[in-house]
């Protein structure tokens, strides 16, 4: 209770069109400065949300930042437990995006234990599809029956790996903007001119 879910949502103009969840987490793993798992990852959703603030998506797009993703020791189980009703207040997602790791470089990688996700479908020019890892918090949604697609520009950090190094601020903004960009894809949006 002490870490709460965040919500954010941005209202579609249809709201009973499927909307698009983003989800991060804003915690890092136990003794790391978490620079990948998850600070890059939280920016870039960050900057997705308010880049799209203004904007008036053809379907609502549902932000939610979640605490304990990135500590294997804290309560994953629960954590996806309560995202999934969550989402199962709601109308089947169209997609689902986990976003994590946005700093090692602006093309992004895309997978999903879901072959059909609506954002592999629509992520051409924006990066490419990677094979599915094996562990982390997407293959738990996952294995809850969402259709979970990791965004990230690396793959999983590791135990051993060095988390403590901020990555180059122009690389995570160009991977943030590669992320707007699927969103809007996604809900359907074009941006105005």
């Amino acid at each position: 209770s002490r870490w709460p879910l965040l919500q954010v949502s941005i209202m579609g103009k249809d709201p009973q069109a499927p909307a698009t969840w983003v989800l991060t987490s804003y915690d890092s793993p136990s003794n790391s400065r978490g620079a990948e798992a998850n600070a890059s990852g939280l920016a870039a959703t960050l900057a997705a949300a308010q880049a799209l603030a203004n904007e008036k998506p053809a379907a609502t797009i549902h932000f939610l930042f979640l605490p304990h993703a990135n500590d294997a020791k804290g309560p994953l189980a629960e954590m996806v437990g309560k995202v999934v009703a969550l989402l199962k207040l709601a109308a089947p997602p169209k997609a689902l995006l986990y976003v994590e790791a946005m700093g090692a470089g602006e093309a992004l990688w895309l997978s999903s234990r879901e072959a059909n996700a609506a954002a592999l479908r629509v992520a051409g020019g924006l990066g490419e599809i990677r094979e599915v890892e094996q562990a982390g918090f997407t293959n738990l949604l996952a294995q809850s029956g969402l259709p979970a697609v990791r965004v990230a520009t690396r793959r999983m950090m590791g135990l051993s790996d060095n988390d403590e190094i901020l990555p180059f601020t122009g690389t995570v903004a160009a991977s943030s903007g590669r992320l707007i960009e699927l969103i809007r894809r996604c809900t359907g949006t074009l941006p105005e001119k």
